[in-house]
């Protein structure tokens, strides 16, 4: 055995170093990395002693993973380049912000994903002239349903009982969290105002989502007392006409939309959500703790 050969067996053997064995495939690698982002919201709260935040994509991201190279070798970063491995939230930052994280494999493929995160004001220290928004999220309970996108009409009512219409600074919607900017600077409305939120989900499409006649079978069981509905989201669902009552017209309308004699409810929408308003007095907008509202798909009895 020749002087190579050897020093091949004791390097195996005993140093036990590992053999890189490339495909074809990743010498000439043209597969991009794929990168999962979170799919929920996550918040950021500033405070007294945390005004900048430093933020790295791994804080976003759940894994990244490649056909050729490890996940060590990926490059992760904020900007289509690569060159910003890391992002510094401030109050210039608060409120709900999205951003592309780009995943980059030594040869040079790239893929991305948007991820959301909410920069919270915890301490008040932004001052003065820092954004204000009351903050939500949505609770599908069809959870296999794409999500719908809401409307919000936001209303001011004085002690006196007159109202007039708000129109917010923005308005963000990222997933299953929203936000409303509703002012700059200081709270404009007066301390004996309430302001209210009306929540609609205006969809004119997906009315036959999750409808069957075992829907049906359900809602005339209800109606003849044989099997009456015990969750409220049933009722809720049930309701397709939104008259606030379950009876043969409700049957009708499903049973119409089943077999294609209609493409709609008449009520003119295909979710409802609850609660559907949300009544904040002025003075107390500050304090507002965050809020979730369930959106139900009408017809789609079964499911609850």
């Amino acid at each position: 055995m020749n002087n190579l050969l050897k020093g091949f067996l004791i390097s195996f053997l005993f140093i036990q170093q590992p053999i890189l064995i490339l495909s074809q495939d990743c010498l000439q690698d043209s597969i991009p990395p794929v990168i999962h982002c979170y799919t929920s919201t996550a918040s950021i709260s500033l405070s007294a002693k945390l005004t900048r935040f430093a933020i790295s994509p791994k804080d976003l991201t759940t894994r990244v993973q490649d056909n050729c190279a490890s996940s060590q070798d990926i490059k992760l970063s904020f900007s289509e380049d690569g060159k910003n491995p890391t992002l510094v939230v401030s109050c210039d930052n608060l409120g709900l912000n999205q951003v592309m994280i780009y995943a980059t494999d030594p040869a040079g493929n790239q893929s991305s994903c948007l991820v959301s995160f909410i920069v919270q004001d915890g301490d008040f220290i932004c001052g003065p002239e820092a954004n204000f928004e009351l903050r939500g999220s949505f609770n599908y309970k069809d959870s296999i349903y794409s999500s719908p996108v809401p409307t919000f009409k936001i209303s001011l009512t004085d002690s006196t009982g007159n109202s007039r219409t708000i129109d917010p600074i923005e308005v963000f919607v990222g997933g299953l969290e929203f936000a409303i900017n509703l002012f700059d600077g200081e709270n404009p409305f007066p301390e004996n105002s309430t302001i209210s939120i009306d929540l609609v989900i205006d969809s004119d499409d997906d009315y036959d989502y999750g409808v069957s006649t075992l829907d049906v079978v359900f809602m005339i069981k209800h109606i003849l007392g044989v099997s009456p509905f015990t969750k409220p989201e049933q009722l809720v669902a049930a309701d397709v006409n939104g008259d606030g009552n379950i009876t043969s017209l409700d049957v009708i309308e499903v049973r119409k939309l089943i077999i294609g004699l209609t493409d709609s409810f008449s009520i003119g929408r295909s979710h409802v959500i609850l609660p559907n308003t949300w009544q904040i007095p002025a003075n107390q907008l500050l304090s507002a703790e965050h809020r979730s509202f369930d959106v139900i798909k009408l017809g789609d009895v079964n499911r609850f």
